[in-house]
């Protein structure tokens, strides 16, 4: 692993050889600076071409969406379910007696959740995951291969983030305070169009709000995704093995519908 100024050193020699900067017979005069310069100019257009996913700096979205008084608020409502959540997955497979909450736990709880439906695809989840884990230096032998219990609740803030969410004033037009209760509305007036005019007001309900903030959405779905392990696990994640437990999952909500409801045709 490279500490940051070998990490630098190794772009520049990098740099040196692919723009032949280490040449050592130059005209009389040339010191090199101009062809670096250059050099430096093309390789930026070059990283400035990348697609947005690799040039995306992963604490830019923790400053500017998730950091926040708002967001943490969110959480810490249910704080010790999802810790709770947290660690009874993470000691499913342990490896060597460390916890290990992996890939297969993350898509295995956006399953339970409800969170894997046509609206959040596999590539999605898998996407959360792996930015997610991308918090801190791991010098351990998992590298970035696990999610630690912080690591995790971005990773819920990923995903959601991905996620169609309705608005407040939908579902206060609709009359109704969850977003469980919003989608069976939804169903309901599905079956019922009839005309232009209803699927105009369908598709207004169903569009999204590109300035809903973080913490609203999370505000939103937090409780929609314990409904949906409420349902999935019958109240309790039991797990095969024997040092893990039992996870007790009590909503204080009604029961949500199934994933399968939430459609945006």
């Amino acid at each position: 692993m490279h500490r940051r100024f070998e990490f630098i050193e190794a772009i520049v020699r990098l740099l040196g050889a692919a723009y032949g900067l280490e040449k050592k017979d130059r005209p009389a005069g040339d010191d090199g600076a101009a062809a670096a310069e250059r050099a430096a100019e093309d390789f930026s257009a070059r990283l400035a071409a990348l697609p947005a996913d690799a040039r995306d700096d992963p604490d830019d979205y923790r400053r500017e969406r998730l950091y926040t008084e708002a967001c943490c608020d969110a959480f810490s409502r249910h704080k010790k379910f999802w810790q709770e959540i947290h660690r009874i997955m993470s000691a499913i497979a342990m490896d060597a007696g460390r916890p290990a909450f992996n890939m297969d736990r993350w898509l295995e709880f956006t399953e339970l959740a409800g969170m894997r439906t046509s609206e959040t695809t596999l590539t999605e989840a898998v996407k959360a995951y792996v930015v997610s884990r991308t918090r801190f230096l791991d010098d351990t032998v998992f590298k970035f291969e696990l999610l630690d219990f912080v690591s995790f609740l971005e990773a819920i803030a990923r995903l959601v983030e991905m996620t169609p969410v309705p608005s407040k004033a939908a579902l206060t037009e609709l009359g109704v305070d969850q977003v469980s209760e919003f989608y069976e509305r939804v169903a309901a007036l599905k079956e019922a169009v009839d005309g232009d005019e209803d699927r105009r007001r369908l598709s207004r309900l169903l569009a999204e709000d590109a300035d809903q903030a973080l913490s609203e959405k999370l505000e939103l779905m937090l409780p929609y995704m314990l409904q949906n392990l409420t349902i999935s696990t019958n109240g309790a994640y039991r797990t095969k093995n024997t040092h893990a437990g039992c996870a007790e999952i009590k909503s204080e909500f009604e029961c949500a519908p199934t994933p399968s409801t939430r459609t945006t045709g």
